[in-house]
């Protein structure tokens, strides 16, 4: 039975793709002075312009097990994933570093506010399963 790893993830400008709920203005002020919106305050949001399938764990495949991961990231102004870290997963731990190291990969446009590229957050969602 094949298995695959499938990034059902999308930073597209729909609100659920992101799951983000809808708010205005900075979601955070980094150190650097740079603001991070959230996906709902920007005009144009990130978009994926390549998308990387996580590789399927060795341990869940030899155990016929499937999964969900939730990626929070931000895709700075040059369309780079920052900041990476597991909102939810399950089962818990085994394939968050799989998710993890395939986001890390992705490359995006960048959101876009009053014409100019700003860091965005997004949720990217991932799908494990046995096929």
């Amino acid at each position: 039975m094949p298995m695959q790893a499938v990034g059902t993830g999308d930073a597209s400008n729909s609100p659920a793709a992101t799951g983000l709920p809808a708010g205005g203005g900075p979601a955070a002020a980094p150190a650097n002075g740079s603001a991070t919106y959230g996906a709902d305050a920007v005009d144009e949001r990130p978009s994926v312009l390549r998308r990387v399938e996580p590789d399927y764990p060795d341990q869940a495949r030899r155990r016929h097990e499937e999964g969900t991961v939730l990626v929070r990231l931000i895709v700075d102004t040059q369309g780079q994933p920052k900041d990476c870290a597991v909102l939810m997963s399950e089962p818990v731990g085994l394939f968050d570093a799989a998710a993890l190291e395939a986001v890390q990969r992705f490359r995006f446009r960048p959101g876009k506010l009053a014409g100019r590229a700003v860091a965005t957050v997004v949720h990217i969602p991932f799908a494990f399963k046995l096929q």
